[in-house]
């Protein structure tokens, strides 16, 4: 037997069976989660979303700020490029402003994501991707914390190529995890070709322009 239950706070709809429930939320679908949880999930959704989009109109614009962010997320210094090397970096612009675009375009597509089991807080198949796993350890961080977990998931995801291994992942060099806040010294050493490909990179990138006020970096 399936119930749906009017969610008033939420303005929403759960939808519940025995086997699983599929909450309705403003921003995406959460299958396999408790109500309290989908709608926690479905506010981060929303926080990630609007950050994104912060990030995807600064990048066009090219504001002061996001200067700083690309020189200490991408290792790139546009204040310092000329000739050849200012035509190789534009490129470089374009391929994080692409995987912002494709960002942009999932949520506002309307995402789906299904409860896990892991440790981890998110998990993205790394082949063919039709949803991000979002599992228990996410529901014990901060709003904001967890806004940037799924805009790391969200990199993942944008990087999906047909019948191929996602381009985006975690790794370092040459075996380390590249993580911001685990492994800081790995992620301020990677190059600009490995933090092109580096989800963290997207995603501290993205906190530091959209939420200036919360986000302190890392290195010198």
């Amino acid at each position: 037997m399936t119930h749906i239950i009017n969610s008033s706070e939420h303005g929403t709809e759960v939808l519940r069976s025995m086997s699983d429930s599929v909450y309705k939320g403003t921003y995406c679908a959460c299958e396999g989660f408790a109500s309290i949880d989908a709608i926690q999930l479905d506010r981060a959704c929303g926080k990630a979303r609007a950050m994104v989009g912060t990030v995807h109109r600064k990048l066009a614009e090219m504001s002061g700020d996001v200067a700083i962010g690309l020189k200490h997320h991408f290792k790139l210094d546009v204040t310092a490029a000329r000739g050849v090397g200012r035509v190789y970096q534009e490129k470089q612009i374009d391929a994080i402003l692409s995987v912002f675009t494709k960002m942009d375009s999932d949520f506002k597509a309307g995402m789906t994501y299904v409860a896990g089991s892991l440790g981890a807080v998110g998990t993205t198949a790394s082949m063919n991707p039709r949803v991000i796993k979002i599992h228990p350890p996410f529901f014990t961080l901060s709003p904001l914390d967890q806004a940037t977990g799924l805009i790391h998931e969200h990199a993942h995801f944008a990087s999906r190529l047909p019948g191929a291994l996602n381009t985006i992942s975690d790794r370092g060099w040459p075996f380390f995890k590249a993580y911001h806040e685990l492994n800081p010294e790995v992620y301020r050493g990677l190059t600009t070709d490995k933090a092109l490909k580096n989800a963290d990179c997207y995603a501290y990138f993205a906190r530091e322009l959209a939420e200036p006020g919360s986000y302190t970096w890392i290195g010198d």
